[in-house]
């Protein structure tokens, strides 16, 4: 093989091991992840999942699919996500989303991602990522807008390039932070795949970012300072997608493998039925049926299930300790013996009739199972009692048989 093949085909061994780098990263310091395709849940596996605040509801995505995107009216939907995890993004983070803008505001900003908060008119707190109308104080109107809160009665803001954000077109957007403990913070933004560095207001001077906000400021959809109710409300009127917070910066390698990467999905119809979540595991949005169209249950089987282990999760209430409670209310063997002839089963136990119509639940029935042996036991401990005893009269009646002869003579 000659020299120059070699070097080519070095090249191209470190390029895929790049990429396949690249793509094993967009999980890596995830901190929340959520697709908003019909769920709120974060898929991330660090259980920050969200509640809606008012009617937030769902329409196509950048790629056509039905139910892809979150929907908010710019008017009162949201979506909280009150989790400590979120109070303090750290030295760098980065976010990430696709959005479509339906409007802008009328004034100044509003935020599809926010943990903004403030004590009105002493300090601000945290951090909000959304669009930006106006180009006072030096900001770009029509852009990506990024807010940090300081220690002081103001905020640090950074803006995009004027009129790089269209209305109701689907952008993918990232915002990228290094440095917050800073007074020179590095802020850049990505625009579908193209960085764009942050240009910072004049209104104020640059200052290290203020963390520690009220965990009802963390919403999607919005930004509410929880601590001042009425002070800031900033509500975002148009759709999200695969939002995505990391406690790291991105790289433009990153950024790319993530706008590539948003969530699979599958199904067909009019509704997307799973989001692959980035732990690997799949989140189905509704019934799953294995041979059978037709699943009453979250999973219906039409056939034999192979397994390990099956562990059932139970109420510990349920569990037949009581039989053992000297208040319990033991059948006599007479009166089960009369309700077997009357019923045909065990008190307590459903009937081939049941089970026939209902199925077997394999939990309960355990259950009633593990009851009937504690009944047995008791039963048994009684006859043994009852042996015992017996086994004392006869010994006693066996010693007067022995000494009778000699009382006689």
């Amino acid at each position: 093989m000659n020299r120059i093949l070699k070097y080519h085909l070095l090249c191209a061994i470190v390029a895929f091991a790049g990429f396949t780098a690249v793509a094993q990263d967009t999980s890596s310091e995830l901190l929340g992840h959520w697709p908003l395709n019909q769920t709120l849940i974060d898929v991330s596996g660090n259980g920050l999942n969200g509640t809606a605040d008012g009617p937030v509801v769902y329409e196509d995505d950048w790629q056509g699919r039905s139910n892809g995107a979150a929907r908010f009216n710019g008017s009162n939907t949201s979506v909280a996500l009150p989790y400590s995890d979120l109070s303090n993004l750290g030295e760098d983070f980065s976010i990430s989303a696709w959005i479509k803008v339906a409007s802008f505001p009328t004034t100044s900003s509003s935020f599809f991602f926010s943990t903004m908060d403030a004590v009105e008119g002493v300090r601000t707190f945290g951090a909000g990522f959304g669009i930006n109308t106006t180009s006072n104080n030096g900001r770009n109107a029509r852009s990506l807008v990024l807010f940090l809160g300081t220690s002081r009665w103001e905020w640090d803001v950074w803006t995009s390039e004027a009129s790089s954000i269209q209305e109701n077109t689907w952008h993918h957007v990232t915002v990228t932070v290094q440095g917050t403990s800073s007074n020179s913070t590095n802020v850049q933004f990505y625009i579908d795949g193209q960085v764009q560095p942050g240009l910072h207001w004049t209104g104020n001077p640059e200052r290290s970012t203020n963390w520690g906000t009220n965990l009802q400021s963390h919403r999607i959809g919005t930004s509410y300072t929880a601590t001042s109710p009425g002070y800031l409300f900033w509500y975002y009127d148009g759709s999200v997608a695969d939002l995505r917070v990391y406690s790291r910066v991105l790289t433009s390698a990153d950024v790319a493998a993530v706008q590539a990467g948003s969530p699979s999905t599958g199904g067909g119809g009019s509704n997307d039925l799973w989001t692959k979540n980035d732990n690997g595991s799949i989140y189905f949005l509704d019934n799953v049926g294995i041979g059978t169209g037709t699943p009453a249950y979250k999973l219906t089987v039409d056939g034999e299930v192979r397994a390990k282990e099956v562990k059932i999760v139970v109420d510990v209430d349920a569990v037949p300790d009581y039989v053992f409670d000297p208040q319990y209310n033991l059948r006599s063997l007479e009166e089960v013996e009369a309700y077997i002839r009357q019923e045909s089963h065990l008190p307590n136990i459903p009937s081939a009739a049941e089970v026939a119509a209902s199925g077997l639940d394999l939990g309960a029935m355990n259950l009633k199972l593990l009851e009937k042996v504690e009944e047995l036991t008791l039963y048994i401990l009684e006859h043994q009692q009852q042996i015992q005893s017996q086994e004392t009269e006869i010994a006693d009646l066996l010693r007067r048989l022995e000494l009778k002869p000699s009382l006689d003579q």
